[in-house]
């Protein structure tokens, strides 16, 4: 399964990342959205939560279900969710924050850029060696 990144404030979500509150959703309900990414289901999951004060809050987020794991969405109980304290209204799942050190294109760069370093390596080896 993969969250669904929606277009966020990108402050909202550095102040989730840096200063956010865990706590475990439990969730409530999930609805098919009707939308297909790469011919994989986009779900919409709501939830609830409560903060370390004790308010129960509500929010949702949308995952992206593989066809083979569609009938496993109604098994997710809880998740993991990060909330700022002094606004529990803001909040995401977790996965959502966390793509990652390298994602998308900056991954397959620098893993080309990794194969080229290390042909130049070997090269260098190989021609000292046997040259």
């Amino acid at each position: 399964m993969r969250i669904v990144k929606e277009k966020d404030n990108p402050a909202q979500i550095h102040e989730l990342k840096f200063h956010g509150a865990k706590a475990i959703a439990n969730i409530t309900a999930y609805k098919s959205t009707g939308t297909r990414i790469n011919n994989n289901p986009m779900v919409k999951l709501n939830y609830t939560f409560k903060t370390r004060r004790g308010e129960s809050i509500s929010g949702s987020d949308k995952i992206i279900v593989n066809e083979l794991e569609t009938g496993m969405v109604s098994r997710i109980k809880g998740r993991e969710v990060i909330y700022l304290p002094n606004n529990p209204q803001v909040n995401k799942l977790s996965d959502a924050l966390n793509g990652g050190m390298l994602s998308g294109c900056t991954k397959y760069i620098f893993l080309f850029l990794v194969f080229v370093f290390s042909c130049v390596v070997m090269g260098t080896f190989i021609g000292s060696t046997f040259f």
